[in-house]
């Protein structure tokens, strides 16, 4: 049997294992994204100095397989500045979608227990004025009740090592940035 997967935060989850917080691992694997209610969850990202989500590039993704059919749907995610974080949910015109496709994916996997399938988050790093520094850290943790603390998934994980030494080495700048 299959077993639906969570990808989970900004598709470099796995370059960063060494920077992995157990207790973050637990939550994380006791997270059901078919059960999880959208409202609820939020990501929060400590970045350094120098970079931050490119605008309108933050989405979750739930992809699914049964059989000849499947099912991709995206949902965007909408950033705020809480403190020294910004902190990422799933905006408020896509939770009733991401509801109607956990539901259905549920059902797929009651009729069919080879339904398979995953949930990931993506988004674009872009850079402001020099960028970070070459050793910067970021700090991921997640949230899945609102109100609820936040669980460290990294903590100070190498950007250089999570986004691709391209975003060090060659910043591309965040659309404002652009002259």
């Amino acid at each position: 049997m299959r077993v639906f997967s969570v990808i989970l935060v900004l598709n470099f989850f796995l370059a960063a294992c060494s920077y992995a917080s157990i207790d973050g691992l637990r939550v994380l694997s006791a997270l059901s994204p078919l059960e999880a209610d959208p409202a609820q969850i939020a990501v929060a990202l400590n970045l350094p100095d120098g970079v931050r989500v490119d605008p309108g590039s933050a989405r979750i993704t739930i992809e699914a397989r049964r059989d000849e059919m499947q099912i991709s749907d995206a949902f965007a995610l909408i950033g705020q500045q809480v403190g020294p974080a910004q902190v990422w949910r799933i905006a408020d015109a896509d939770v009733a979608r991401m509801r109607v496709v956990q539901s259905l994916v549920r059902r797929w996997k009651a009729e069919d227990k080879d339904t398979s399938g995953s949930i990931s988050v993506h988004a674009a790093i872009c850079t402001i004025g020099i960028g970070p520094l070459p050793d910067a850290g970021i700090d991921i943790s997640i949230r899945t009740e609102t109100g609820g603390a936040f669980i460290p998934l990294l903590r100070d994980a190498p950007l250089s090592a999570l986004a691709g030494r391209d975003v060090i080495g060659t910043p591309a700048p965040c659309p404002d940035q652009r002259h």
